[in-house]
């Protein structure tokens, strides 16, 4: 018979490998028991997984380990009639040591000026049999909280403590940091509260999957450091609450290997503003004195003198 010609390259052709589908009428129920394995340098200890695979569709009802310290649970479905697979998965950590995770996805070096352990709660969801896919797909909602957190020396902190002229800034800890982080198309929304002795942080905004940063971030420093940021910066004082501490509004952004970052002074320039207006305010009093016609009321007040000035 004739022969069916090959398919033309076009935009019909698929761009990821399909999904493997099982065989029709394939169905498969059991347990893993692992006792321990490697993922990426990081050993994962008594793995359980309870699992059906049915009508092309992988449930685990369960999944349990010990890794990094801390308990690993959740559960997951992976639907392999869905183009590019498709799954959803809830995820929940306790106890897990920081330096160990940070070494397994973001590398070693990044690890080593890291201390801490972390809770974890995700809920995700996406498709992709590529890299690609998966970033483009996957989505997440999620709730973490870290204690005794140690940050020494990382870009994002040195960038800080440069602009702000305190090199303590470099180096931070924190009792406790909580938040949460929503994943859609590429981009992860993290909204953080962090409490420390030394510095109190405060962050909502955006870091995409290629690790650009997008992040405005509150800090309020104690006391001493306020103290020691006033003596370094003559404008420092503008930047004191009613504590005496100063609240630093910071933008970072760009590269997470190289951020920049920025001071926003427009705190400082309303706090000039209106010290030069009281100051004028007092100057005007203090000539106009008793003048007879402001006390008849023909004269102008001075507040409306200064409306004109500033």
């Amino acid at each position: 018979g004739e022969k069916t010609p090959p398919p033309s390259p076009g935009r019909g052709t698929a761009s990821a490998p399909p999904a493997p589908v099982p065989p029709p009428g394939i169905n498969v129920q059991g347990t893993i028991d692992v006792k321990a394995l490697a993922y990426q340098g990081m050993e994962i200890k008594d793995l359980v997984v309870d699992y059906v695979l049915e009508k092309g569709v992988l449930t685990v009802s369960k999944m349990e380990a010990r890794m990094a310290g801390g308990e690993l649970g959740g559960r997951s479905v992976l639907d392999m009639n869905v183009p590019e697979l498709g799954y959803e998965a809830a995820l929940e950590m306790q106890g897990a040591r920081l330096p160990e995770l940070v070494a397994t996805f973001a590398g070693r070096e990044v690890a080593r000026a890291l201390a801490g352990v972390m809770d974890l709660r995700l809920d995700l969801s996406g498709r992709g049999t590529t890299v690609d896919l998966v970033k483009k797909n996957l989505s997440a909602k999620g709730l973490y909280e870290m204690r005794n957190v140690k940050v020494e020396e990382i870009p994002v902190t040195r960038a800080v403590a440069k602009v702000v002229g305190l090199e303590e800034l470099s180096r931070l800890s924190f009792e406790k940091v909580k938040g949460n982080l929503h994943l859609e198309k590429g981009m992860l929304h993290i909204r953080s509260l962090m409490d420390g002795k030394d510095v109190q942080a405060e962050t909502e905004g955006d870091i995409s999957l290629e690790g650009m940063m997008d992040l405005p971030v509150t800090l309020k420093l104690s006391r001493e450091l306020s103290e020691r940021f006033k003596a370094r910066m003559p404008a420092g004082k503008y930047l004191l609450n009613k504590a005496g501490q100063a609240v630093l509004n910071l933008k970072v952004h760009g590269p997470v290997e190289d951020p920049r970052v920025t001071l926003d002074t427009g705190r400082v320039k309303q706090r000039l503003k209106e010290e030069l207006r009281e100051k004028a305010r007092e100057r005007l009093e203090k000539v106009l004195g008793d003048d007879k016609d402001k006390e008849q009321g023909k004269g102008a007040p001075v507040q409306d003198i200064l409306k004109g000035l500033f």
